[in-house]
């Protein structure tokens, strides 16, 4: 008996959510009918499941939201970006407009051994100036940069 294709197949991951439901709902194959085993709104349920994994296995840096790729970058030195000053204006204009987590994740980036943001002057400065606002996450960088 032939074992059923992969989730993570291109065919199948470009495939819409409605040939899984047929699929799901009618059978394929050898695989029999589940509509009346599974109720619609658990089939949507498994489809969303089986998107979630083929996202987890696929996934691309440019799908991170910002403040996240910042911490991701902070947390492994090692990877670079191809377009670091890019990345970096985008991230400081996060941090600016006030978008949640983005001012942590820059001074986190700059304080990072990460060598193409690691700027310990700039990051130790922006720490300080938050941390007089009250920013708490500014305030635990500081105590860093102050230890250090």
């Amino acid at each position: 008996m032939p074992r059923p294709p992969s989730f993570h197949i291109d065919r199948l991951r470009s495939a819409d959510d409605q040939h899984f439901f047929d699929v799901i709902s009618n059978g394929y194959g050898v695989m029999y009918s589940y509509a009346a085993r599974v109720p619609a709104e658990d089939r949507w349920a498994i489809i969303a499941y089986i998107r979630a994994l083929q996202l987890s296995q696929n996934a691309r840096l440019d799908d991170v939201p910002p403040a996240e790729r910042a911490r991701l970058l902070a947390e492994n030195p090692d990877v670079e970006m191809p377009y670091p000053d890019h990345f970096l204006y985008t991230t400081i204009e996060d941090a600016e407009l006030g978008e949640p987590g983005a001012m942590d994740a820059l001074i986190a980036l700059k304080l990072s051994p990460n060598k193409q943001f690691a700027d310990k002057t700039g990051g130790c400065a922006l720490a300080e100036r938050f941390a007089k606002t009250g920013d708490a996450a500014a305030a635990r960088h500081l105590e860093a940069c102050r230890a250090k």
